[in-house]
């Protein structure tokens, strides 16, 4: 008897530590000031679904940003008249970082990323020490100089101070005059990978940039579509359809392969969000 008293108490000790910490993160996270951004085309999609594709997108975000308390913001105008496609938004992050001062975090989604797990608390008090969160690979972005796999821009966590609108002036001056200086820096380099080479080449040369950047790889804030292939039980915060190119109409055969991944885990990310809604 004493033997299962013993192990029911153990039992409930452990599920009300579970439960502390569970409400330790959230009342941490509880007095920081977020505004999750993301942005579609200026114009209409050239793709037969990617105008419905991204109000997908948006619905998806949006919910998560009701559940959490954060503020939400979709672009849909050319910010930089110098810029184009993915480099608009290097100049729309800059434009909030420099006139939302009262927001502690900017979280960047892309517009083709799904967010899977709406119950996932994103630990902002494991980054004290940094300023930029992303995905990234030291190994293959330091030594390799692969902007490719070394890192990915597509969800960033961006802290609202002067370190990250510095670093995003850098990278917009990359983008409007800076392809040679990319080219010679990076090995791999790949121009239609956009502001992700200047963030590999800003990173890659200036070790002042690095200590304030945070590769992020404890949980799923970046996931690749392929890999859900893979997926059973874990469901990772994150799923990148990058490469679908769902609203530009190309990469058919592409798209053809991401539909069905798409159509299936965006009805599971708001299932029960959903529930008595319409």
């Amino acid at each position: 008897m004493q033997h299962v008293l013993r192990f029911f108490v153990t039992i409930c000790i452990i599920f009300l530590g579970l439960y502390l910490i569970k409400w330790r993160v959230i009342a941490k996270n509880a007095n920081v000031s977020i505004l999750l951004v993301t942005a579609i085309p200026p114009s209409s999609c050239k793709g037969p679904h990617g105008d419905f594709v991204n109000i997908q997108s948006i619905k998806n975000k949006l919910q998560y940003c009701q559940m959490k308390g954060f503020s939400f913001h979709f672009n849909m105008f050319k910010v930089d008249p110098l810029l184009t496609g993915a480099w608009n938004k290097i100049a729309l992050l800059l434009y909030i970082l420099e006139n939302n001062l009262n927001y502690d975090w900017i979280l960047w989604f892309d517009i083709d990323t799904l967010i899977l797990d709406m119950n996932f608390d994103i630990p902002f008090h494991d980054y004290i020490s940094y300023d930029l969160i992303l995905y990234g690979d030291h190994y293959k972005l330091y030594n390799e100089t692969d902007s490719l796999l070394g890192i990915n821009s597509g969800v960033m966590f961006i802290r609202n101070n002067e370190w990250s609108r510095n670093l995003m002036k850098q990278v917009l001056d990359l983008g409007k005059y800076g392809e040679e200086k990319m080219k010679s820096t990076l090995k791999n380099y790949r121009r239609h990978l956009v502001d992700q080479n200047a963030f590999a080449t800003l990173l890659h040369e200036d070790i002042t940039f690095r200590r304030r950047v945070f590769f992020e790889q404890k949980f799923g804030i970046n996931y690749y579509w392929e890999e859900a292939k893979k997926l059973q039980e874990w469901r990772p915060f994150v799923l990148h359809f990058a490469g679908c190119e769902f609203c530009d109409g190309i990469y058919k055969q592409e798209k053809e392969k991401c539909f069905p991944y798409w159509n299936k885990y965006f009805p599971n990310s708001t299932e029960h969000f959903s529930k008595g809604l319409i």
